[in-house]
């Protein structure tokens, strides 16, 4: 079973599955933002997606965070067990409702990571990706939704520490087309928004045993600055100085999670 003894001397290191990479904002400001709850932290980049690494950028930083790009490991449980304190699969321009070739080995590798129990965090494509992988179903509107919006918690949501300290209605940015219209039968709804009715859950073992796994189909990552940006290049409907910015709760989700990964290591 997945354990990580951490070095005080060493960064943490989280993988991210990294399926938004040709967006000079949205991946890599993305990325760090998502990660960066963990402190002093390093990302490894996994790209199923990208035929080669060739012609990008194999290791740098985004926003001051050290990243490197590595090949999708073949022995799963093995790599993390390595150090690798956490799983975060990113939104995606793809969808699963238009299947493409990458996608089978990106579920198993994500089957794999959970199940062995590695902390792990799926946002919005990484959201529908756990659960379809986990036998859930997806469906794709007649149109997308992009903008600031609310999410009811669940009565299980209430009470997951992945919301802790997060005022109701939680205040969070969706952008996407595909929903999660059916759940997996191990997953335990946490939040609801108008627009789509599973807005985030948590998976379970088959023996009802709480997982470290959460799927969420809105943007924790998409901070003060990346909305701004994203309203200044016109991907967004609201404007630059609009108040809901203030109030979005991905900071306190991110936060705990992170909290949650390193408490279990």
């Amino acid at each position: 079973m997945f354990g990580i003894h951490y070095d005080a001397n060493m960064p943490v290191r989280v993988a991210v599955l990294d399926l938004l990479c040709e967006r000079p904002v949205y991946g890599p400001q993305g990325n760090a933002a998502a990660v960066s709850g963990f402190g002093d932290v390093e990302i490894l980049a996994l790209n199923p997606q990208l035929e080669s690494l060739e012609g990008w950028q194999v290791e740098g930083e985004w926003e001051g965070i050290p990243f490197r790009r590595v090949s999708m490991p073949e022995n799963v449980e093995a790599w993390f067990d390595s150090g690798i304190s956490a799983l975060v699969i990113s939104g995606s321009r793809s969808n699963l409702t238009m299947p493409e070739e990458w996608m089978g080995g990106a579920c198993e590798f994500v089957r794999r990571a959970v199940e062995y129990g590695v902390p792990t965090l799926g946002i919005c494509f990484g959201h529908q990706l756990l659960a379809q992988t986990f036998g859930g179903r997806l469906e794709r509107a007649e149109n997308g939704f992009h903008d600031i919006s609310t999410a009811q918690l669940t009565s299980e949501g209430r009470i997951d520490p992945l919301f802790s300290g997060c005022s109701e209605p939680v205040e969070v940015i969706f952008t996407h087309q595909d929903h999660v219209i059916d759940i997996p039968e191990r997953a335990r709804l946490l939040s609801s928004a108008e627009h789509t009715a599973n807005a985030a859950f948590r998976l379970y073992t088959e023996n009802g045993e709480a997982m470290q796994t959460w799927g969420l189909q809105f943007h924790p990552e998409s901070t003060a600055d990346i909305c701004r940006y994203a309203s200044s290049v016109g991907d967004m409907p609201f404007s630059e100085d609009d108040e809901r910015i203030s109030r979005l709760a991905g900071n306190r989700i991110l936060q705990n999670f992170a909290d949650i990964a390193m408490k279990q290591g």
